[in-house]
């Protein structure tokens, strides 16, 4: 049964990955106290408005990527951690400023979202927090990169976490995954939430005008980023401890080049059979 599976899944990641859990929760709670304090204390104007409607989006976002991660599902809560990069960063793009508020308001292009770039919401993310290290754009760009690949199904991350090789032969997981691979996806997913989470909640509260609780929120932000930063010890040694674990079942990559090329080699088989018989049968379609 997959309830019980899931279960399982619980079970297994509140004990491996409690640190990143404790922090989700408090991120959570960061951003349901900060929605009341920019509810009841507004700003003036059209950009708060804006960013109540970003926060609250972010609230859900970031309760939806921790369900999911608790319950063995990584690579989709990947994906909802690169929803998350993208409405930060919208979040801190339109910050304060009344006109890209009302861009934002009528933006109707289906195809683009606002702003159209990532990178253009990760640069006023940054500057938002003050933060100017040239490094910085380019880590927060591939941390967001890396999740895309679960968003978009990129055949990469499929072929590592959708194909499993042991003696038995080939296997194709379904449903909860705590394995070697599917324990730090679910890590990743949580620590990226909570990062970027909680960089999305110091941008937000500038919207509230009671100063008293805006200080006491962004040191909450900051020290719960203190606090994850923290963990990339335990976190460093809990990838390490999934390749070890993976060397001795799970697909490897060498293993995945190996497929490919077995793969190119039938699809070249193939190709060279199509044309044996378009050969053989271009006579007749002359005729």
């Amino acid at each position: 049964m997959l309830s019980e599976a899931e279960s399982i899944a619980r079970d297994h990641f509140s004990s491996h990955l409690a640190p990143l859990i404790v922090l989700t929760e408090q991120t959570e709670s960061l951003y349901r106290r900060a929605m009341g304090a920019m509810a009841d204390h507004p700003r003036p104007g059209a950009a708060p408005k804006v960013g109540l409607i970003l926060t609250s989006r972010l609230t859900n976002d970031l309760r939806v990527c921790s369900f999911s991660a608790q319950l063995g599902y990584g690579i989709r809560a990947l994906l909802v951690g690169a929803t998350i990069v993208e409405v930060v960063g919208a979040l801190a793009y339109v910050g304060d400023s009344e006109s890209r508020a009302a861009h934002w308001a009528e933006h109707s292009d289906l195809r683009h979202s606002y702003p159209r770039k990532v990178e253009e919401g990760i640069k006023a993310l940054l500057s938002s927090l003050g933060i100017s290290s040239p490094g910085a754009k380019e880590n927060w760009y591939r941390a967001y990169t890396f999740m895309c690949t679960a968003k978009h199904g990129n055949p990469l991350i499929l072929m590592l976490h959708g194909l499993r090789i042991d003696r038995s032969g080939c296997s194709y997981p379904s449903g909860p995954d705590c394995s070697a691979f599917g324990t730090p996806l679910s890590a990743e997913a949580l620590y990226n939430a909570v990062f970027f989470g909680a960089s999305g909640v110091y941008v937000a509260i500038g919207h509230c005008a009671e100063e008293t609780l805006l200080a006491q929120l962004r040191a909450e932000a900051l020290r719960i980023t203190e606090d994850l930063h923290g963990l990339e010890l335990w976190f460093t040694e809990l990838f390490n401890a999934g390749q070890e674990e993976s060397a001795q079942g799970v697909v490897s990559q060498v293993q995945t080049q190996a497929i490919v090329s077995q793969l190119n080699s039938e699809t070249e088989r193939l190709r060279r059979e199509t044309d044996r018989r378009r050969r053989g049968s271009s006579p007749r379609l002359t005729q």
